[in-house]
Formats: structure tokens, C-alpha cells, sequence
């Protein structure tokens, strides 16, 4: 998962002037909301940060891997879920599924 950060970044940075607003979910302890933060200043993640301990959302939204991306449309509605692209090394990839 930690190498499609950039990509997911670079995706809201393009999309966010079109009404789309994109964050991060990590679901698990992941060692509790000091883990979660520890883990995104290591990282330079950017994006808005939802910590789901429970893994509560994982489970509505049916995502059973990372990374898997969840789009939702107006009303809630799941409108994609799947991932970014076919290949965690951004120079290699073929197809961009989202």
C-alpha cells in the first residue's frame, strides 16, 4: 500500500478542483491514533486521515485488502471499488483501473 501514496495524492490533487474529496482509512489498530499519525509523518501523507480501529468501514464498504479504492457517489452509493492500477511500481503499470 505505501507505494501508491504519491499516486493517490497526485489523484486528489487532480480531482479535488472537480468536487472530489479523497482520504485515507486505516483500518485495524495499527497501533492505536499515535501509530496512525506516526505512521503518515514518516510517510508525508497529506491526505485526510480516518482511523477505523474497528474496521467497521472496511467491512460496509467491503474492502478486504490494502490498497483497494472506494469512490461514492452523491447519495453514499458504492460507484467504484477496486484498485488504483495493475502494478505497485508506478513505472510499470499498464492499466489504470480507477
Amino acid at each position: 500500500a505505501d507505494r501508491y501514496n504519491r499516486r493517490v495524492a497526485d489523484l486528489a490533487d487532480r480531482f479535488a478542483p472537480h468536487g472530489f474529496r479523497f482520504f485515507q482509512v486505516f483500518s485495524g489498530e495499527q497501533g492505536g491514533r499515535t501509530g496512525v499519525e506516526a505512521y503518515c509523518r514518516k510517510r508525508k501523507i497529506g491526505l485526510p486521515v480516518v482511523h477505523d480501529a474497528m474496521g467497521d468501514m472496511a467491512r460496509r464498504l467491503n474492502v478486504e485488502v490494502t490498497p483497494t479504492v472506494v469512490v461514492l457517489g452523491p447519495a453514499g452509493e458504492v460507484v467504484y471499488r477496486g484498485r488504483v492500477d495493475d502494478n505497485p511500481d508506478p513505472q510499470a503499470v499498464v492499466r489504470r483501473d480507477l
